[in-house]
C-alpha cells in the first residue's frame, strides 16, 4: 500500500471519529440547553432563546424548535412562535408537543378553524405507543378545548374537537394507557347532544360524568341536566 493511500485512510478514520464525537457531543449539548432554557423561559424568554440558539447550532431537533416557539409565545411574538412550531412539525410530523402548543396558541388567538384542522392532523400523525405521555397531554388539551367551545356556545367546533378526543380515547384504551379530564370531555359531549335534542345519548354521557368522578366540580350542572331530561322525556 502506498504512503498516500495510507494517509487517505488515516484521514478518513480520523474524520469518522470526529464526526461521531461531534454527533454525540452535539446531542448532549442540545439536551442540556433545551432543559435549561425551558426552566427559565417564563421568567427570562430572551435568555432562553439565546440558549436554544446554541442548542440549534449543535443539533437541530423538533424539541428545540418547539421550545423556541414557546419562548417567542411567552414574549408575545406570536408570528415567530407559529413559525417555530410549524418548523418543528415539518422536522418531525409525529412530534406531538408542537401540535399541542400550536393548537393552544391558535385557540388563544381566536384562530379556531386552524386549531381544529391541526387537532385532526395531530391525531392522524400520532404514534401512541411511542408517545404515551404526550398522548395523555394531548387528550387533556382536547377535552379542555371541547369543554371551552361548548361553554361559549360554539357547538360545531366543540363537537369536532370532542370527536377527535373520543377517537384518541379509543386508541389509548386499546393500549391500556390512563388519561385524565375524561369527565370534562363527556360533559361537553353531553351538553352538545342535549342541545341538539339527542336526549338519550346526552343522558348516557351525563351519567358517565358522575360515574367517572362522583365529586366532580360539574356535579351540580350534571344532576340538573339529568333532571331536565327526565322531565322532558318522562323517563326516570
Amino acid at each position: 500500500m502506498k504512503v498516500n493511500d495510507r494517509n487517505l485512510i488515516f484521514v478518513f478514520i480520523i474524520g469518522v471519529c470526529l464526526a461521531v464525537l461531534y454527533i454525540s457531543f452535539g446531542v448532549s449539548i442540545n439536551r442540556y440547553f433545551n432543559d435549561t432554557a425551558i426552566e427559565i423561559v417564563c421568567e427570562e424568554p430572551e435568555k432562553a432563546r439565546s440558549m436554544l440558539a446554541i442548542a440549534r447550532f449543535f443539533r437541530n431537533s423538533p424539541e428545540t424548535y418547539t421550545n423556541l416557539g414557546y419562548a417567542y409565545e411567552i414574549a408575545g411574538e406570536y408570528p415567530e412562535a407559529i413559525r417555530m412550531y410549524r418548523a418543528s412539525i415539518r422536522y418531525n410530523d409525529r412530534y406531538l408537543p408542537a401540535y399541542v402548543r400550536l393548537m393552544s396558541l391558535f385557540n388563544k388567538l381566536g384562530r379556531y378553524n386552524d386549531a381544529l384542522e391541526l387537532s385532526v392532523a395531530a391525531l392522524d400523525n400520532l404514534d401512541v405507543e411511542n408517545n404515551t405521555n404526550h398522548a395523555q397531554h394531548y387528550y387533556s388539551v382536547l377535552a379542555e378545548m371541547a369543554f371551552g367551545y361548548t361553554q361559549k356556545g360554539s357547538l360545531s367546533r366543540g363537537l369536532t374537537i370532542a370527536n377527535t378526543a373520543l377517537a384518541l380515547e379509543e386508541r389509548l384504551d386499546n393500549r391500556g394507557i390512563e388519561y385524565t379530564r375524561r369527565e370534562v370531555l363527556y360533559f361537553a359531549m353531553a351538553r352538545i347532544l342535549h342541545i341538539s335534542g339527542d336526549m338519550e345519548r346526552a343522558l348516557s354521557y351525563y351519567e358517565q360524568v358522575i360515574s367517572i368522578n362522583p365529586d366532580t366540580f360539574l356535579r351540580s350542572d350534571v344532576l340538573q341536566s339529568i333532571d331536565i331530561i327526565h322531565n322532558v322525556t318522562g323517563k326516570r
